[in-house]
């Protein structure tokens, strides 16, 4: 129970450590089952996978919103695959629902939080939009 305090203490810290809105760095999209990740800022490609490699049978709109930081997670953190960080039970809220939904969903992982900004499902296409802050610059933020 700490750790869930401590997460969403840090989710809410860097989501409000700057008077700008949080700025996507990158986008997740899901097509045919196959999941890409991209750098928003120049498009690049940074790694796919497919829903079968991840154990998933029949994507959700729920089991989206929880590929999306974990599959960014393990592309950016450097690990490259892992088992998922939040519950498969627990539900998943994005930073835009943040005045109707009890919590934002995020992740941590080697010293980052990966947050879900928002997300949409078009014709059988998802994107989402995920936020990274590294954990040091909010200790240096508040200090």
């Amino acid at each position: 129970m700490k750790a869930l305090v401590l997460i969403l203490t840090i989710i809410g810290a860097a989501t409000t450590e700057a008077s700008a809105p949080a700025a996507p760095q990158f986008r997740v999209s899901v097509d045919k089952g196959i999941i890409t990740l991209r750098d928003v800022n120049n498009g690049k490609i940074l790694g796919k996978t497919t829903f079968e490699r991840l154990g998933v049978v029949a994507p959700t709109q729920d089991e989206l919103r929880h590929v999306a930081p974990d599959v960014t997670a393990a592309v950016v953190a450097g690990n490259g695959s892992r088992k998922r960080t939040v519950g498969p039970s627990a539900r998943v809220y994005t930073l835009a629902e943040k005045d109707k939904a009890p919590y934002v969903t995020g992740t941590f992982e080697h010293g980052a939080v990966f947050v879900l900004l928002s997300d949409t499902q078009l014709d059988g296409r998802y994107e989402a939009l995920i936020y990274v802050v590294k954990i040091r610059r909010i200790a240096e933020a508040s200090a």
